[in-house]
């Protein structure tokens, strides 16, 4: 990959909890992760030797092992519009793709520098207002790190 010009990877447990009769036989156990967060820093100097650089913060471990168990990892305050911004096909804005429709904020909304600034209040205030399903089992990975150095 690194003589493709890669210069940084990220890793992502298996999806598919949208699709339970595919993920219960499909999913990470929880030795898996072990196994895996045992190995990915000899896997990190490896590749690092080959100038790639593999991301993802020990809280995405975390979630990706809490996952594995089956643990919810509820998140209250993920900082909304603030670290990063999710925009559907649709054009709404939200904090990420598991809140579009409940948090959303449509682009033809946003009609200026100072309408940008005020998103994540206004994303804030909506997600203080209802707190939606995917919220009470956070499955958005940059909330956790994913995109984050070691």
């Amino acid at each position: 990959m690194a003589e493709w010009g890669v210069e940084e990877l990220t890793f992502n447990a298996l999806g598919g909890r949208d699709r339970p009769e595919f993920f219960s036989d499909h999913s990470l156990r929880p030795e898996d992760v072990v196994w895996f967060r045992q190995a990915l820093p000899g896997i990190r100097v490896l590749l690092a030797r080959a100038g790639l650089t593999i991301y993802g913060s020990e809280p995405y471990l975390d979630r990706m092992a809490s996952s594995a168990r089956g643990a919810a990892i509820p998140v209250c305050d993920c900082q909304p519009g603030q670290r990063f911004l999710f925009i559907d096909e649709r054009g709404f804005v939200a904090p990420c793709s598991f809140t579009a429709c409940g948090y959303g904020v449509h682009l033809s909304e946003i009609r200026s520098p100072g309408g940008l600034q005020q998103l994540p209040r206004q994303l804030a205030h909506r997600k203080r207002r209802e707190m939606l399903a995917p919220c009470l089992d956070c499955p958005s990975t940059q909330v956790f790190g994913k995109f984050m150095p070691a």
